[in-house]
């Protein structure tokens, strides 16, 4: 970000004075210069501070160092002082792109320090800074930290090719250009967005245009929320210039390597001239495609799941000088997150000749990050080749080492990053930073031709995972079971396809049975035990038991247990379980003894559920109850499960003495007999 004169002077010399030997007495400490060096070898070779890795219009890599001279004169390289004191201003990296820019207009108060044929390198305060955008120029202002150099590349080396993968395939069919243009509209003012439930039209996202830049934070942030993504705003600001803004950022997680993070992103802000950038700046290809691209991306890889952590990222401040980005970048390094792949997009909707050609910035070669970056664009290649899109796009790897979009704050930091964009040397956007930038200049068939690539690009750098093909079986413990034992269900689920997580595994207790327990952290509500949040490998198994009671049932009843199912998070199918069928057995003995009061008769109440008891008498064996013959002695109210029932027939030894049979009944719902007990008989005369 911007810093003060004094604050770059306390930083820069408490680093390298710390570095250096005391001065002799009388000697002064030397300032810092800001110095140019053509390289001849690998830049991580220079033992100084390098604040920016550069190519000039000859093909010739070179860096910028600030550091004092005799910090220089030790390492030993040519250098060429641009600034002999570093003290004095902030520095900004400008590249020719509009007209005026091309033409080599240039603000008042601009120093210029270097001219290396693409580009100047100048001394500018933000005023006169943002001027320069104005005219057309591409910026980006001067670290105020050293750049980082990574230890080894992020990313392994890109293969020769990929092979498709269905489910990409899928992703990148889902792109269609009327959805692309339906966004570039909206982002764009091309007709009202829906923002908090009403319509607004963002007229300009110029980052300093209050109400407007806000709806337009607002609109990306409700679009990720609805699609469930954890979304969150990052605020940041710069007391020097005044610059303040905030970004938008969506996180999916990875499943297996989830600490390995992979960054979608664009710039939302815009500009036009200064007189119409707070009510009038389109921006339609500079840079609404770029975030239509993100969130197309975001719209269709959050239904899938991938290994790595992706993250939809929005910044605003990028056309004062990437404030946005390198606020974010500089949480990341601090926060030692482990980056693997930024893919950010800037102007991808622009090609009037047909090419359809496009651009994929690297560093330079010199740069230790040069073959980070190589493989994710070559991965953007192989994407075009193997899915059918090669062509519709040609893609030119540009080992340029330009700046000038928010890929540059993560380079700053040592992340592998690239920037895609339309053909920015050869074909470049005649409207740019102006207010004709707009929807119907787009060429909207190469643009969604790149949002397709980009989409696929995205999905391959997340690695994606085949989905869960989850089954579910289930056995029981016994056939046949008797009303009121205990009855054990074993539900086992197999994973064959990919990694599955939010698993849940749903059973409903089947008619005739209550619940008793579940293992695994399985509740019951509604009726149904439910185990949740599971995670299953592929190909793995796992088991999970319930315990049920089974209460009072007919007599051979079935209990039918059919209503089980297993799902998963990114499975979009839901899977039963073939029916499982135990038989009821609802014994019941039936006892006889002569009491003082006649012939009593007991037996066991074995189950819940039950209406009543019904006891029957007759002359004859063999009784049936309710059928003629039989005579109904008496309605008995169940007792409590397990304790015994009983029934007095006082009259079973009256004269004439007389050989009674009897048979309870067990009546349950609906008045239906579901279990009749054994028969027992008594002779009066025998007692």
């Amino acid at each position: 970000m911007w810093r003060s004169i004094a604050y770059r002077t306390t930083m820069l010399l408490g680093l390298l004075l710390a570095l250096l030997p005391m001065p002799a007495a009388g000697q002064s400490a030397q300032p810092p210069v800001l110095a140019q060096i053509v390289l001849a070898g690998p830049v991580d070779r220079l033992d100084l501070p390098v604040y920016a890795c550069l190519q000039d219009a000859a093909g010739q890599d070179y860096v910028l160092v600030i550091a004092p001279r005799n910090q220089l004169d030790r390492a030993g390289w040519p250098y060429r002082v641009l600034d002999a004191d570093a003290r004095s201003g902030d520095y900004v990296i400008a590249l020719r792109r509009g007209a005026a820019a091309r033409a080599g207009v240039l603000p008042a108060g601009l120093v210029v320090l270097h001219d290396d044929g693409r580009r100047i390198i100048a001394r500018a305060a933000p005023a006169p800074a943002e001027t320069l955008a104005e005219l057309g120029y591409d910026l980006q202002r001067l670290p105020a930290e050293p750049l980082v150099w990574p230890a080894a590349p992020a990313l392994p080396s890109a293969p020769a090719a990929i092979t498709p993968d269905p489910q990409v395939a899928a992703m990148i069919g889902q792109v269609q250009q009327s959805i692309v243009y339906t966004y570039t509209g909206q982002i764009s003012g091309a007709w009202p967005a829906t923002i908090g439930g009403s319509p607004y039209t963002i007229a300009t996202r110029y980052t300093p245009s209050g109400t407007p830049i806000t709806k337009a934070t607002q609109y990306v942030y409700e679009h990720l929320q609805a699609l469930g993504l954890g979304v969150s705003y990052q605020n940041w600001s710069d007391a020097y210039s005044g610059y303040s803004g905030r970004n938008v950022i969506a996180g999916q997680a990875g499943l297996t390597r989830p600490a390995e993070i992979v960054l979608i992103t664009a710039h939302l802000d815009d500009t036009s001239s200064w007189l119409y950038r707070m009510t009038n700046a389109p921006g339609a290809d500079d840079n609404a495609s770029g975030s239509v691209g993100v969130l197309v991306a975001a719209d269709i890889l959050s239904r899938y799941r991938f290994e790595r952590t992706v993250r939809y990222v929005f910044f605003t401040g990028e056309e004062q000088g990437l404030y946005g980005s390198e606020a974010y970048a500089d949480a990341l390094s601090a926060a030692g997150e482990n980056v693997v792949a930024v893919y950010n997009m800037d102007m991808i909707a622009w090609d009037a000749t047909g090419g359809p050609t496009l651009r994929l910035h690297t560093r330079t070669t010199s740069n230790p990050g040069y073959g980070a970056d190589l493989a994710i664009a070559q991965l953007f290649g192989d994407v075009l080749t193997a899915y059918g899109l090669a062509s519709s796009l040609t893609p030119i790897i540009t080992a340029s080492g330009d700046p000038y979009s928010d890929h540059a704050s993560f380079w700053a930091k040592g992340y592998p990053a690239i920037l895609a964009i339309e053909d920015d040397y050869d074909d470049f956007n005649d409207y740019y930073h102006t207010t004709s930038d707009t929807l119907d200049r787009l060429n909207m068939t190469y643009y969604t031709n790149y949002v397709r690539a980009s989409v696929g690009t995205a999905a391959h750098l997340a690695g994606p995972l085949p989905p869960p093909a989850l089954r579910i079986g289930k056995s029981a413990a016994a056939n046949p079971v008797t009303v009121g034992a205990g009855l054990t269900y074993t539900l086992r689920v197999t994973n064959t396809g990919g990694i599955a997580t939010g698993v849940t595994i749903s059973d409903t207790l089947p008619a005739y049975t209550q619940f008793a327990w579940a293992d695994g952290g399985g509740s019951l509500a509604g009726g149904s035990v439910t185990w949740s949040g599971l995670t299953l490998a592929a190909g793995a198994s796992i088991t999970r038991t319930l315990g049920v009671t089974v209460a009072c049932a007919p007599d051979g009843a079935a209990i039918v247990n059919g209503a089980y199912r297993v799902s998963a998070s990114g499975w979009p199918t839901v899977t039963l379980g073939a029916a499982v069928t135990v038989t009821a057995g609802f014994p019941l003995a039936l006892a006889i003894q002569k009491t003082g009061g006649g012939a009593m008769l007991t037996w066991r109440h074995p189950c819940s559920g039950l209406t009543r008891y019904e006891v029957y008498r007759a002359a004859a064996p063999y009784l049936t109850p309710g059928a003629p013959g039989s005579v109904k002695l008496a309605d008995v109210t169940p007792p409590a499960v397990g304790a015994a029932a009983a029934f007095t027939d006082t009259h079973a030894f009256d004269s004439p003495p007389t050989h009674y049979f009897y048979r309870v009944a067990a009546v349950g719902a609906g008045g239906q007999q579901w279990a009749r007990s054994t028969e027992v008989g008594v002779f009066s005369f025998a007692w």
